[in-house]
């Protein structure tokens, strides 16, 4: 994607180095790859809201990701950090003040 180092390695191949997407058949995987809708984002910028976190499958290829919620003073608390793989769905919460986003840090 960035440069001749990366144009060799393929979505498939980022995808079968994941625990979670290993043991797939490689029809599998180029059918999950081919399914992929590749966003680039830049640090600090949500990639998702809330609601994309309860739903929907969603996976990190590179970077860490900051999961942060706004706590009772208003200020951004860190709550996770998603190394790159299958992002986990979030439940939604039932009655809450706050807002839940993931964040690119690097």
């Amino acid at each position: 994607m960035h440069g001749a180092r990366d144009a060799q390695v393929t979505d498939v191949d980022r995808l079968s180095r994941f625990e979670a997407f290993s043991k797939l058949p490689a029809p599998e995987l180029r059918t999950l790859a081919s399914a992929l809708a590749l966003s680039d984002f830049r640090r600090s910028q949500i990639i998702l809201n809330e609601n994309d976190l309860a739903s929907g499958a969603n996976i990190l290829l590179r970077g860490i990701a900051r999961v942060t919620c706004i706590g009772a003073h208003g200020a951004r608390i860190t709550v996770a950090l998603l190394a790159p793989g299958p992002i986990p769905e979030f439940p939604s919460p039932l009655i809450s003040r706050s807002t839940v986003d993931a964040l690119i840090t690097s």
